[in-house]
């Protein structure tokens, strides 16, 4: 038996006078809310008779304020919901009432089915106390406490509300209370939150003042409530309050007393102001200087050093065993005082933020290898003994390249330099496993030496900018301070970490710790020995013929690039500004430029782009050679249309291995450096 058919068996049987279920008050609704059915036992409970039941609207048989639930409840039906326990209240009645939907043969819903439930005295009178004793809890609430219906009006109002807005239950009641109790300035926002509550939203501790019978100003601390009936259906609106008015005049004092404090603040920080105002402009002029001081410093370091290599190269001719080793004295001096500048200038970038990492996948041993190399020969000339020993368990780690390089070879520059001659010292290199991440690690260098080591007191010292243990007029070793600070915190932009262990006249530990990812490694764990006596790294192939357009307004320096460029191999072009240069290339295009930035007329970046807009010259190498190693600089090269970038002074050895890959290369690869 179908649903249906159970549902048209029941109403049978509920409308057969003389059938079992007749007793059961039953009446049938259609789509409109007409009463089209009603048995003796229906009629008897809406005090009607069958005249005046059938064909009537089921609404004037409910109270009218309950009308608006009583619908939300048919049309909840009429969705083919079936509501089990609905309080219907009459004129004279009430009844528990429970709906189904009515269907025909097809299943369509075509009324609604009623079988109503009279409520026994029993639990009418209990739920009339009830209602009597919440009311009268309500009324006696030490918390001011109001009700409004769905139209706003006033219909609760307890004793506490009265005693303080001095108004009285009967003088409220029915009164639009936004309208009528609410300041002017607070109506709009008051009104929003209770519109709010009407469609669900309650509010809490919401803040307003009112103005008593008196006249008197009351600042109120609300939580809007919204009130439902026993569907679900929102009638109305409980307001529970709490007069503020002490805890807000406190805080009026209070904010008073800020405002007091924050004029005798203002009042003396106007110096303060004036003074970080002269620092910023300090810093202006600080990171100006340092740009400008740089490049009047590489440029002429760019021909004391190229010439130098140049020349022990042999260049220019062969040396005998004094002018080499003048030569290499010249170079080192050069160098260190490079090492110097470019010191300062990480430091200022470090400080002001602007030191961007270029990470990549970085083998470990070569890493460690190539900054052993730069500490050979100064090891070697003190007669130290160097131990390297690596124990991985990966093979690569992402790090910048330069800036990871940059950190070993301070921490083993310093080891070389506070080791006595004939000592030892070392790096040892390590992986561990995290034991709760299989995947991740640590990767831990460590430097160690047999030198005079340092005390307690004075290692964090040693962290501090431009700060030796070794100062005065008497002091030993050479150094601007700087190095171990900024190795901290090139490590630190890694998420590394870098401690220091010392005793007087043993020797000094630094260990420098990096997170790294965990994968297996295609080789064993070694014990090797730094690399030493190897030949030199063989000449790069030159390409022979390729002409080569060098755009530099310094003679030195274009003595020394197109000295050495030709002996290479290359037809080398100059021109002295960046106007010049695109004359130049217009007039007998070049197989590469070497472009510097900072010239007369034209600069490098506007000739530079203006290169890039010439058909067939859109794709020649540019390699931007430049003493501009400020922050952002290189990214406004290549921006411009440089296919690689090289600060000054650049060895010419790499000079010529950077022209040699742009040759090849073309433009695939704009991350020389």
């Amino acid at each position: 038996m179908t649903k249906d058919t159970r549902s048209d068996s029941f109403t049978a049987a509920a409308f057969d006078e003389g059938g079992l279920l007749a007793s059961l008050p039953v009446f049938t609704i259609d789509r409109n809310f007409v009463i089209d059915r009603a048995n003796a036992a229906a009629k008897a409970l809406g005090s009607a008779t069958s005249e005046n039941v059938v064909g009537a609207d089921v609404f004037q048989f409910c109270v009218e304020g309950r009308r608006d639930s009583l619908r939300e409840v048919l049309l909840a039906t009429l969705q083919g919901a079936s509501i089990p326990k609905y309080e219907w209240v009459g004129p004279t009645k009430k009844a528990w009432l429970h709906t189904t939907p009515r269907r025909d043969i097809k299943g369509e819903i075509t009324g609604i089915i009623c079988v109503a439930q009279q409520m026994p005295d029993q639990y009418r009178d209990e739920t009339e106390r009830v209602a009597q004793d919440l009311t009268q809890l309500i009324d006696t609430a030490n918390a001011p406490i109001f009700g409004i219906d769905a139209d706003g009006l006033v219909n609760e109002w307890n004793q506490t509300a009265a005693r303080i807005t001095g108004y009285s239950k009967e003088e409220v009641i029915g009164q639009d209370l936004v309208e009528n109790f609410i300041t002017d300035e607070y109506k709009q926002s008051v009104g929003n939150v209770l519109d709010a509550a009407l469609t669900g939203v309650e509010a809490s501790n919401f803040e307003f003042p009112l103005y008593t019978k008196g006249g008197n100003r009351v600042q109120v601390l609300l939580n809007a409530t919204t009130r439902r009936d026993a569907v679900g259906g929102i009638t109305g609106v409980v307001g529970v309050g709490k007069d503020i008015t002490e805890l807000d005049q406190y805080r009026s004092d209070l904010e008073a007393e800020r405002v007091l404090l924050a004029a005798r603040v203002d009042e003396r920080t106007l110096d303060l102001r004036k003074a970080n105002f002269e620092l910023e402009r300090a810093n202006r002029l600080k990171d100006e200087f340092l740009a400008s001081m740089s490049h009047e410093l590489r440029t002429p370091l760019n021909t004391v050093l190229g010439m130098s290599e140049a020349l022990a190269e042999g260049a220019y001719g062969s040396l005998n065993e004094d002018q080499r080793l003048n030569l290499e004295l010249i170079h080192e001096s050069g160098t260190h005082l490079l090492s110097l500048i470019n010191d300062i200038l990480d430091l200022s970038k470090i400080e002001a933020g602007r030191l961007e990492l270029d990470k990549s996948n970085v083998r470990i041993t070569d890493l460690c290898e190539s900054s052993i190399r730069i500490v050979r020969q100064a090891a070697a000339s003190k007669d130290l003994e160097f131990s390297y020993h690596a124990s991985l368990d990966v093979d690569t780690v992402e790090v910048d390249a330069r800036r990871m390089k940059q950190a070993l070879v301070n921490l083993l520059s310093n080891a070389v330099k506070f080791t006595p001659k004939g000592r030892a010292f070392g790096l040892m290199v390590s992986t561990t496993r995290d034991p709760n991440e299989k995947t991740s690690g640590e990767l831990e260098f460590r430097v160690w030496d047999k030198g005079i080591g340092i005390s307690a007191e004075d290692i964090q010292k040693l962290f501090t900018p431009f700060r030796q243990l070794d100062f005065g007029l008497s002091r030993e070793h050479e150094g601007t301070g700087l190095g171990l600070m900024i190795t901290r915190q090139l490590v630190e932009l890694h998420e590394g970490s870098v401690t220091l262990e010392s005793d007087i006249g043993v020797g000094t530990t630094v260990t420098l710790r990096l997170p790294v990812r965990m994968a297996p490694i295609s080789f064993d764990d070694q014990t090797t020995s730094p690399p030493g006596g190897e030949a030199s790294p063989p000449e790069p192939p030159g390409a022979s013929g390729a002409r080569i357009l060098l755009a530099e307004d310094n003679e030195n320096n274009i003595r020394t690039y197109a000295g050495y460029l030709k002996r290479k191999g290359f037809e080398v072009d100059v021109a002295m500004n960046g106007s010049l240069a695109v004359e130049a290339a217009l007039r007998n295009p070049p197989d590469l430029i070497l472009m510097d930035i900072q010239m007369p007329k034209m600069d490098g970046l506007q000739a530079t782009t203006e290169l890039r807009k010439v058909s067939g010259l859109d794709h020649v190498p540019i390699i931007a050679l430049t003493a501009l190693v400020m922050p952002g600089d290189r990214e406004r090269c290549i921006a411009a249309g440089a296919t690689a970038y090289l600060k000054k002074p650049v060895p010419l050895r790499k000079l010529v291995e950077t022209i040699n890959h742009e040759l090849l290369a073309g433009r695939d690869d704009p991350n020389v450096e």
